[in-house]
């Protein structure tokens, strides 16, 4: 089934709705408004069958001057336009306005159809033939086919469909593996099967049975039906006209100008960094800060036009600009709009959006600039490199980037793979494909040295900074991934060192003054000569008449030494006896199964005051569990 659309353009009672009924049969002015006054004033859908099998969406816009954002509205996803002007009008104002319009949404492929043939003399035909030429000229138009018709005779259909088979072939794919992307272009409910969204479907697949996600508001519904030209299919692809059955969804939920897609892989943003090229017959200059009416694929809003290049765009010109508005949108890289006057009566200029995720920018920053060009030149590594570097500890993930880079998912998939082999960026979480770039990881590898350094000049006796005080320091609290990806890369450079909670720098060595190393060789020496009964940290502190907090500095760098074990705050041991006791204890309960603390009172003929804590310590390494009054030998043991 084909994924194009061909869509109407031209002038108001130009024929345009009678040719398609001349086409397809199928009259798509459905409305009685409609009917009485003789206008289309909704967007028209039918579909043509090709002798090629092929089978072609039509879009049928209105003419009239104030069904202009309509017109918009239906063009945004044509590939073919089909520009009418009426023999006895020749070209009008709406015709010049439509192939603007067409123009400005990059359309490149067309044919014009003069209608109502029959009712003018063939010598005015070929001056309304001379008028056209002299519209198309030097456009995608130029050189297309001009093909005289009458609705009513049928003269000249024939070769109509005949232009459309030829120009069919030239019409590129489109992306059916990017982010699933349908604006809303008609609501409406049916009896039995609730609510029926249409859309032509921009990039993308939507597969019956998906969840699709409403966007700006984020509501949720699962399709419950898809058709495509009337026909129930499983999957509708990018460039089809898709009617979607929403399961359980009410019709004041979705509305003209919403855009479905799947969940999470779009966001609505305030602001679009857009290439904005303005019309040579604009009515003014456009300037700095001013307001406009932006018409994206069904939807439109106020924007605001901030310039980074002149503070007056003049008419013909092309400049870079960020759009803001105050609600937000949904667009993806690379989709074309259109701009109109505050009032709305008169196109003004239009363009392409280069990044729908943009940050702010400084204006007068030559970065900005450069930013913009690489958008526009597509230069895929370096964009790539750049959100990365935006991204800060973040980082940015490949769905991301599906949803900032104008590309087509296989080309920004092979150069993030360039980048990671290059080591340019460096994933930080394989589940999500999260990455950062490699000078955000070195700048904190820098900061995290320094605030080592420091530390350890401020506490020399101290090993190391406990892990998460580190991190704090560092000012990522939240970032864990990024903080493991850091410690990793720090240790495999061999610039840190880690041992069960702390971090040390690795150049950072203990260095004791000898005063400090005779209390160290003294206390072990208390700890060693009293076996299982040592002093307390109190009776330390009496003992060598020297503050709490040093005698703690003093037994932690003992313990990380391995040559003193912490039972509990105010009881430290020698490690030998602690083995000694150990070993003991597992000796006696192969042997005898449980130890009460009876039992361990005979073996050691220690006091509670150091039994129970000596208990509880096996229970906590493991050596034993506890039940009720008893212990019991583990499986497993070891002395930690």
């Amino acid at each position: 089934m084909s994924q194009i659309i061909l869509g109407t353009a031209g002038h108001i009672d130009h024929g345009k709705t009678a040719l398609i009924k001349a086409l397809t049969g199928v009259d798509l002015d459905r409305l009685k408004e409609e009917k009485e006054r003789g206008i289309t004033i909704e967007l028209g859908f039918a579909s043509l069958s090709l002798s090629s099998d092929q089978r072609i969406g039509i879009v049928d816009v209105p003419g009239h001057e104030r069904f202009v954002k309509r017109m918009v509205a239906g063009a945004g996803g044509i590939d073919i336009v089909m520009l009418i002007v009426a023999a006895d009008d020749g070209v009008m104002p709406q015709t010049r306005e439509h192939f603007a319009v067409c123009q400005l949404l990059g359309i490149k492929h067309g044919l014009i159809v003069i209608t109502k043939k029959d009712l003018v003399e063939p010598e005015w035909l070929d001056l309304v033939k001379d008028d056209i030429k002299q519209l198309i000229k030097g456009t995608f138009l130029d050189g297309a086919p001009i093909i005289p018709v009458s609705s009513i005779t049928r003269e000249g259909i024939t070769h109509v469909v005949s232009a459309i088979e030829q120009i069919v072939p030239n019409v590129g794919e489109k992306a059916s593996d990017g982010i699933p992307f349908l604006p809303v272009d008609r609501i409406f409910t049916m009896k039995g099967f609730g609510t029926v969204a249409t859309g032509t479907l921009i990039s993308g697949t939507i597969r019956l049975g998906e969840t699709l996600e409403v966007l700006p508001a984020g509501l949720q519904a699962k399709v419950r039906g898809l058709q495509v030209h009337n026909s129930a299919v499983e999957a509708s692809l990018a460039g089809q006209r898709t009617a979607i059955n929403l399961k359980g969804f009410e019709k004041g939920f979705i509305k003209r100008g919403d855009v479905l897609s799947l969940p999470d892989l779009l966001e609505p943003a305030h602001r679009f960094d857009v290439r904005l090229e303005l019309l040579p017959d604009a009515p003014a200059p456009l300037k700095h800060g001013e307001e406009v009416r932006l018409h994206l694929f069904t939807s439109q809003t106020l924007a605001r036009i901030i310039s980074y290049e002149n503070n007056v765009l003049e008419p013909g010109g092309s400049y870079f600009v960020q759009l803001r508005f105050a609600e937000p949108l949904v667009s993806i890289p690379g989709a074309r709009f259109v701009i109109r006057n505050i009032d709305a009566s008169r196109t003004i200029g239009g363009g392409i959006i280069l990044s729908p995720h943009p940050p702010k920018h400084r204006r007068k920053d030559p970065n900005t600039r450069i930013w913009f060009q690489m958008l526009e030149d597509k230069k895929l590594e370096d964009i790539l490199a750049t959100l990365a570097r935006n991204a800060g500890i973040n980082g940015i993930t490949r769905k991301d980037l599906l949803r900032q880079v104008n590309a087509p998912a296989g080309e920004i998939e092979k150069t993030w793979k360039d980048l990671k082999k290059k080591k340019m960026v460096v994933e930080i979480n394989p589940d999500s494909h999260q990455a950062i770039h490699c000078e955000t990881l070195i700048a904190y590898e820098n900061r995290l040295e320094t605030i080592l350094k420091e530390y350890h000049r401020q506490n020399p006796l101290k090993t190391g900074m406990l892990l998460e005080e580190a991190k704090n320091r560092l000012g990522i609290k939240q970032s864990n991934k990024f903080y493991d990806c850091l410690i990793q890369a720090m240790e495999k450079k061999g610039s840190i060192k880690t041992r069960d909670d702390a971090i040390h720098h690795a150049g950072h060595q203990i260095s004791l003054t000898p005063g400090q190393t005779k209390l160290k060789t003294d206390i072990e020496s208390a700890l060693s000569s009293m076996g299982l009964t040592p002093p307390t940290l109190r009776e330390l502190t009496d003992q060598f008449s020297v503050s709490p907090s040093e005698i703690k500095t003093i037994l932690k760098l003992s313990v990380q030494e391995r040559s003193v074990v912490r039972v509990k705050e105010e009881l430290w041991f020698a490690r030998e006896h602690i083995a000694l006791l150990a070993q003991k204890v597992i000796e006696y309960l192969k042997e005898n199964k449980e130890l009460t603390p009876g039992d361990f009172k005979k073996i050691t003929g220690i006091s509670r005051k150091y039994s129970i804590p000596l208990l509880e310590y096996f229970d906590r390494e493991k050596i034993t569990v506890r039940v009720g009054d008893k212990r019991l030998l583990r499986e497993s043991k070891s002395l930690g």
